[in-house]
């Protein structure tokens, strides 16, 4: 069981939303098997006394919680990324959030039910139904996405390193979904076949 409580050095705080154009805003709740999670949330991690801070942005897609995107301040975003990685890998913190905002979701929504505000507790339903659609559909794997797949993709195999693995590490999802997104890169023709068993594309 990977731990739940964060390393000393580290202070983070989870929200929902991401806030990027302009004031904070919830985002609507969505559904992920019996868990109602908000569609996209975020954790800003601060280290306690070196100047550095990271931002992770998730979202739901296909039904999975994966990593956005990321910004941060005092160092290169590549640097900052491998920074919070040696204190815990991404799938802990995509994990470790989660939890929270779903936790402070779920009181949000207890506090409207025990203040007898049955109308704002139903609105709060609705709008977590009206996200869903009726009959769920897988969303499109866009070009754009791809294009990214096969970057992260090439960097690794080009470092030496096992690159379907850094694409699950790269979008915080799991091996067989960072398989399927390699595959459909080579489908789409952003990728050339396979070198051999191990990966890699043919010159």
């Amino acid at each position: 069981m990977p731990p739940e409580d964060l390393p000393d050095e580290l202070e983070a705080f989870p929200a929902d939303g991401w806030g990027l154009d302009g004031p904070m805003h919830e985002s609507n709740p969505i559904q992920i098997g019996m868990l109602w999670v908000p569609w996209h949330f975020h954790v800003v991690v601060n280290h306690k006394t070196d100047p550095w801070s990271v931002t992770l942005l998730f979202r739901v897609d296909n039904e999975e919680v994966v990593l956005a995107g990321a910004w941060g301040s005092g160092s290169e975003l590549p640097e900052l990324l491998d920074l919070i990685r040696s204190y815990r890998p991404l799938q802990w913190w995509k994990r470790w959030t989660l939890l929270r905002v779903v936790a402070d979701l779920t009181e949000r929504a207890t506090d409207l039910m025990v203040s007898g505000d049955v109308d704002a507790f139903t609105e709060n339903q609705n709008r977590g139904l009206r996200s869903v659609p009726l009959n769920r559909r897988r969303n499109r794997i866009t070009h754009q996405h791809l294009q990214e797949v096969a970057e992260v993709y090439r960097g690794a195999w080009d470092a030496g390193a096992p690159p379907t693995q850094a694409v699950a590490n790269h979008f915080a999802v799991s091996h067989s979904t960072a398989a399927h997104y390699v595959s459909r890169a080579r489908e789409a023709g952003v990728l050339r076949p396979a070198k051999n068993s191990r990966g890699g594309e043919i010159e």
